[in-house]
């Protein structure tokens, strides 16, 4: 029962942005205990921790007329798809242009990302390598103009 739950059920949560789901993965390792005792369910719970190991980093902040620029450094523990999960007032900074999201690899060279409008994330469009770096850059369209606060949760989709 182990291996089949880790391998085909929690394998499925590779796809999603887990960023958004580590409180849920430390309920379901408590839940594991009481089901089936502390020493119980090794592979799921080894496997819901490499999950919520790959899960999230918040970057909050806010750009304007002193600083017009942000960057964040993010270093991957695994291979996969850079996800950044925009609160609703960031999400409608970026749909009012008044703030430019760009992910940039280790060289500085951007790195393509696709916008998905219903639930407000980017999502690199290639995978990078585990150890990679790279930089979230959060910008002011106009300095002069905005002053916008910004809260992004930032993950990687595994695989």
């Amino acid at each position: 029962v182990d291996f089949i739950v880790a391998k085909k059920v929690l394998r499925k949560f590779e796809s999603l942005s887990l960023g958004f789901m580590r409180e849920e993965l430390t309920r379901f390792n408590n839940y594991l205990d009481k089901t089936f005792g502390k020493n119980k369910m090794k592979i799921c719970k080894e496997y819901v921790d490499m999950l919520k190991k790959n899960a999230n980093t918040a970057l909050n902040g806010w750009v304007g007329y002193s600083d017009a620029s942000d960057y964040e450094k993010l270093q991957l523990d695994e291979s996969g798809k850079v996800t950044l999960k925009l609160d609703a007032a960031t999400a409608q900074a970026i749909d009012n242009k008044e703030l430019k999201i760009t992910v940039l690899d280790e060289k500085g060279k951007a790195v393509a990302m696709t916008w998905n409008t219903v639930n407000d994330t980017f999502t690199s469009d290639l995978k990078l390598a585990d150890d990679a770096i790279c930089y979230v850059g959060v910008s002011t369209t106009s300095a002069s103009k905005f002053e916008t606060e910004y809260k992004i949760t930032a993950g990687i989709i595994v695989g």
